[in-house]
């Protein structure tokens, strides 16, 4: 009997030690999603602050006055007109 009662309170602490194994298991995970998700937020907001500094130093005038100093806008210039003529609806398209 006394060997019955060993057996069965070993299985016990067998099945108890799994449980908490694998509840940590599931903790440990719950907290790596959440700092994976913090890490993304942090990078989204840090994405949006750059985008929006691009966005006050980037002008239309400046982006021309790049193109001007490089040379790349008389070469530009052709499909510049192309595209505006597609979007005015001179030509159908602008291949």
């Amino acid at each position: 009997m006394a060997a019955k009662l060993a057996v069965v309170l070993v299985a016990l602490g067998l099945i108890a030690a799994s449980l908490l194994s694998m509840r940590q298991s599931r903790l440990q995970a719950a907290h790596e999603v959440t700092s994976a998700r913090l890490r993304i937020r942090e990078h989204d907001e840090r994405l949006l602050k750059l985008r929006s500094e691009i966005a006050e130093r980037v002008t239309p005038e400046a982006v021309r006055e790049m193109l001007k100093e490089s040379g790349e806008l008389d070469r530009l210039a052709p499909l510049a007109e192309r595209v505006h003529r597609v979007a005015t609806g001179e030509i159908a398209d602008a291949s």
